[in-house]
């Protein structure tokens, strides 16, 4: 029978019994199906009531591929138990005995631990499973790879279940950063966001308008409020006709012969060299980026010049110069980075003619 055959017979089992059952019958009818399904049968493989803190608590299966030590300890609850409460002594327990992959389950709920990684018990979950709800061939999947016999046995188990930590953890980082960054979008106002809206604007009605009139009209439409703790991190209210607004500049209509006050950068030439470029803050962050690969050896004489220090605090659209740890602000116009770059190169001994924006009215 097939891993996920046994997944929907524990299903079955699970909708007639209900989560009345207690830990002996979770274990028989619920747990020790899998983990046989697994390949982890007989007494060479798994053992039952496992001895850990020299013999002062039992955990109630040991997953051993070969010789004495466990490849992996796993804790078993009836159904109506919650588990929350349960988690710190198993991770524990599994870290002090040097196990790599630890389980706490009640039958229907599988949570999934990697006790010697780094961080608070969340973050060193990689897998919560929930046989009732969630899709069985997925559930197959993560068990499959991250426990079956062989896998578990040669490594490979220990890495998957890494992969799917490194993951999760890169997903909630993300998760994290996308009101920090929209917060700094509006904080700005930010030049990207400038240049995105004067090109959508552009592209619907054939006109541009000018920087001032789009600062202007983004104060006015965003409002934001630094929200207290447990708050909505952002909110986005149109202010009254009352509240007095920063004048805004006309429209500057884009036609042929006329020059429009705004720079819009295709393409720039450095020392020879040909880089397209869709926005103009892209131009300094890869002058930087050049420069730092010809002079990082004595960089430290960037610290000289304005818009660039080490740690990106205090800058509003901070770009990390070849991965090391100086930082320049790029939320600039286009003046403000052209100036920038050239001085950076006169820093180091080079023209400024050495290097050319071209650009699109």
């Amino acid at each position: 029978m097939a891993l996920r055959d046994v997944i929907e017979e524990v299903r079955r089992e699970i909708a007639v019994a209900g989560t009345s059952i207690n830990e002996a019958d979770a274990k028989a009818a619920l747990i020790t199906p899998i983990l046989s399904e697994l390949g982890w049968r007989g007494l060479r493989r798994i053992r039952s009531e496992y001895a850990v803190d020299q013999g002062r608590y039992r955990l109630d299966y040991a997953l051993i591929g070969s010789g004495t030590k466990p490849d992996a300890l796993i804790e078993a609850k009836a159904p109506r138990e919650d588990l929350d409460g349960h988690v710190a002594q198993v991770l524990n327990y599994a870290f002090h005995e040097g196990v790599d992959i630890c389980v706490l389950t009640n039958g229907v709920v599988w949570w999934l631990y990697l006790p010697r990684e780094k961080g608070n018990p969340a973050e060193r979950r990689f897998a919560a499973l929930d046989l009732q709800n969630d899709d069985a061939t997925e559930i197959a999947e993560t068990l499959g790879s991250c426990l079956q016999y062989e896998t578990l046995t040669s490594g490979s188990g220990e890495k998957r279940a890494k992969e799917l930590l490194a993951a999760l953890r890169l997903e909630q980082q993300i998760r994290n950063e996308i009101p920090r960054a929209w917060q700094r979008l509006l904080d700005g106002p930010n030049e990207m966001l400038i240049e995105l809206v004067q090109e959508e604007i552009q592209e619907v009605v054939g006109t541009r308008p000018g920087d001032e009139q789009v600062r202007a009209e983004l104060r006015n439409l965003f409002e934001y409020q630094r929200p207290p703790v447990g708050a909505e991190p952002l909110r986005l209210n149109r202010q009254p006709a009352s509240v007095a607004r920063e004048p805004a500049s006309s429209p500057v209509p884009v036609t042929r012969g006329r020059k429009s006050p705004n720079k819009k950068v295709s393409v720039f030439h450095l020392w020879g060299q040909v880089s397209e470029v869709r926005y103009q803050y892209q131009v300094l962050q890869e002058v930087a980026d050049a420069m730092y690969d010809r002079h990082h050896d004595d960089f430290e004489r960037v610290l000289q010049l304005s818009r660039f220090q080490r740690g990106r605090e205090g800058l509003i659209r901070p770009h990390q110069i070849g991965g090391s740890s100086f930082f320049v602000e790029t939320n600039l116009d286009f003046f403000g980075m052209k100036q920038t770059c050239e001085r950076l190169l006169e820093a180091f001994g080079y023209r400024p003619g050495d290097l050319e924006i071209v650009t699109e009215d």
